[in-house]
């Protein structure tokens, strides 16, 4: 499909992300024929599963 684009979001900095887990995935969506990505960091929400899982990932890795 010559007018097809398929476009991916990734959140990065999920609690307990490991840099393996990061390594991972990175090298993953660098082999996938995409026409563009969308990486933002997780933020936490209140009232969400996600905001008692630790160990937390420090912005500055997030950022990163």
């Amino acid at each position: 499909m010559p007018n097809c684009g398929i476009g991916v979001d990734v959140i990065v900095g999920f609690p307990s992300e490991t840099e393996t887990d990061f390594s991972e995935t990175y090298h993953y969506l660098s082999d996938l024929d995409i026409s563009y990505l969308h990486v933002f960091t997780y933020s936490e929400r209140n009232n969400t599963e996600a905001k008692t899982i630790f160990p937390k990932v420090d912005v500055n890795i997030k950022k990163k």
